[in-house]
C-alpha cells in the first residue's frame, strides 16, 4: 500500500480521535495523566491551554498530556510529518489543536449544586474546587476571591515564611496574565493576597461588569496552575517580605505575641511566625519554591467565591469555563499528622525591649474552629474584648489601670488559641505588689 495513503489513513484516526474522545475516567473520576523527566513529585496540569508545553520546573523537564484528545492530536500531526505530508501536517496541527480546546471546555461538567442558605449556594466542580455563589443585586461592583487551603501549617523544616513568600510571587504574572498588576490598576480594581496559618487567599473587587468578571476568573484560573514563578521575581519580591519581617521585629507587641506562642506549640506549626524565619526567606531556592506552588495550588485545594452584582447563571459556565479544564491532580495532597500534646502546667515568658509602656497578655489553648464548643468561645471572647461594653475594657481602661485592652481568638483548622491583653499606663512610680496583683485579677 502506498506510504503517503497510510500516512493520511493514520492522520485521519488521529483527528478523528481528537473529535471522538473525551477524558478518560476510572470509576467516573477523571484521570489526570502526567509525564515527567526527573521529577518524581510528577507534573504541572495543562489542559487548559492551546498545545502541550514543555516545561522547566525545578529542573526537571515535563509535560503533561490531560486527556486522550491531546493524545490523538500529537498522532494526527506526527503522522502526517512522518510521511512528509506537508500540507496535512499543517491542517491536522490546527483541527488537532482546535478541537482539544474546544473538546477540554465540553468535557467539564456543569457545577454540581451542594447547598443554599441565606443567599450563599455552594457548588462543586468535577476536579474538586468548590464554589460559593453570592449573587447581590444592589451592589455596584463584582468580587473575585480565591482562597488556598495552605498556609504556614503546611511549611516544612527551611520552608518557614514559604507560604506567604509564595502569595507575593503570585502577583508577578502568569502565562496568559504576565502583567498582573497592571491588569488590575487598568480596571480599577482594589486588589490585595494574605497568608495565615490554615489559607492563603486572592481577591480582586472592580467595577460590575461581565467583561471584569471574565477577566478576573481567567486571571484566576491561569495563576493557579501557570504562574511564573521565576528566580529573578523571587529576588526583588524577597527583599519586600523581609521589610515586612523586620516591621514585625521592631514591634514589642507583635514580638511578645510571638514567643508566647512558642511556648504554647512546641510541636505544632502554629507555633511559628507566618511571616517565617529570616534565613528561610532569605535562602529558600527557587525549585522549592516551585515546588510548594505545584503541590497544594490545585483545584481540589481550593474555594472561590463570586460576590456582588453578576449574573449566576453566566458566572457558573465562566467558572466551568475557565477552572472546569484544569484537571484534578492524579497525587494526593501530602497528610499532616502533628499534634500538639496536652501542656503540663502554665508557662510564662518575659520579654525586655527598651521603651515605657509595658504589656501584659495571656494565651489560652482552645478547640479547633470545627469543634462544637468554639461558637461559644467565639462569643465569650467578644464579650470580654468589645469596646467599650466589654468585660475587659471597663474593668481595666475605665478604671485607669490600663490604656488599652484586647481579647482574640482564631477559627484554626487544628486546635488554636485565644489571646488577651493590656497596654498599662506610664506610671511615675513603678507598680506596687499590690496594684499588680489587683491588675492580674481583673485582667485574668
Amino acid at each position: 500500500m502506498n506510504q503517503k495513503i497510510v500516512g493520511v489513513f493514520i492522520a485521519a484516526l488521529g483527528v478523528a480521535g481528537c473529535m471522538s474522545m473525551g477524558s478518560a475516567d476510572v470509576g467516573g473520576k477523571p484521570v489526570d495523566k502526567t509525564y515527567a523527566a526527573g521529577s518524581p513529585s510528577g507534573g504541572i496540569p495543562l489542559t487548559a491551554i492551546w498545545a502541550p508545553e514543555i516545561l522547566l520546573r525545578g529542573g526537571a523537564l515535563q509535560l503533561t498530556l490531560g486527556n486522550e484528545r491531546l493524545l490523538a492530536g500529537v498522532v494526527a500531526i506526527l503522522a502526517a510529518w512522518r510521511f512528509r505530508l506537508t500540507y496535512l501536517t499543517i491542517a491536522a496541527g490546527m483541527v488537532a489543536l482546535h478541537l482539544l480546546a474546544a473538546g477540554d471546555a465540553a468535557a467539564a461538567e456543569a457545577p454540581r449544586k451542594v447547598a443554599a442558605i441565606e443567599g450563599v449556594t455552594e457548588y462543586r466542580l468535577d476536579n474538586g474546587l468548590r464554589v460559593l455563589s453570592v449573587p447581590d443585586p444592589a451592589a455596584d461592583t463584582v468580587t473575585v476571591h480565591v482562597t488556598y487551603l495552605v498556609g504556614s501549617r503546611q511549611e516544612g523544616y527551611g520552608e518557614r515564611g514559604m507560604a506567604h513568600l509564595l502569595e507575593h510571587m503570585l502577583f508577578k504574572g502568569s502565562r496568559r496574565h504576565p502583567d498582573i498588576k497592571r491588569e488590575l490598576a487598568v480596571r480599577g480594581a482594589r486588589w490585595n493576597g494574605t497568608t495565615a496559618y490554615d489559607r492563603t487567599n486572592y481577591y480582586e473587587t472592580m467595577p460590575a461588569s461581565e467583561a471584569n468578571l471574565d477577566w478576573a476568573l481567567d486571571m484566576e484560573a491561569d495563576r493557579m496552575v501557570g504562574s511564573f514563578i521565576a528566580r529573578a521575581d523571587l529576588e526583588s519580591e524577597m527583599s519586600v517580605v523581609r521589610n515586612e519581617l523586620e516591621r514585625g521585629e521592631n514591634d514589642p507587641g507583635a514580638v511578645l505575641f510571638q514567643r508566647t506562642l512558642q511556648l504554647a506549640y512546641a510541636w505544632h506549626n502554629y507555633g511559628h511566625p507566618v511571616i517565617g524565619a529570616r534565613s528561610d526567606i532569605e535562602n529558600v531556592p527557587i525549585a522549592r519554591l516551585q515546588a510548594f506552588y505545584r503541590t497544594w495550588y490545585r483545584p481540589d485545594n481550593a474555594v472561590l467565591i463570586v460576590a456582588g452584582r453578576f449574573d449566576p447563571a453566566r458566572a457558573l459556565e465562566r467558572v466551568r469555563q475557565t477552572f472546569g479544564a484544569i484537571p484534578r491532580p492524579a497525587r494526593a495532597l501530602p497528610a499532616l499528622y502533628t499534634e500538639e500534646p496536652a501542656q503540663d502546667g502554665a508557662r510564662s515568658v518575659t520579654l525586655r525591649r527598651r521603651g515605657e509602656a509595658p504589656i501584659v497578655t495571656a494565651l489560652y489553648r482552645i478547640p479547633a474552629g470545627s469543634h462544637p464548643d468554639y461558637p461559644a468561645l467565639d462569643v465569650l471572647v467578644s464579650l470580654l474584648g468589645n469596646t467599650p461594653s466589654g468585660r475587659l475594657h471597663r474593668a481595666l481602661v475605665q478604671k485607669g489601670l490600663a490604656s488599652y485592652a484586647w481579647a482574640s481568638e482564631r477559627a484554626l483548622h487544628d486546635p488554636g488559641f485565644a489571646s488577651f491583653g493590656a497596654g498599662l499606663p506610664i506610671f511615675a512610680k513603678p507598680l506596687s505588689p499590690q496594684r499588680k496583683r489587683r491588675l492580674i485579677v481583673f485582667a485574668f
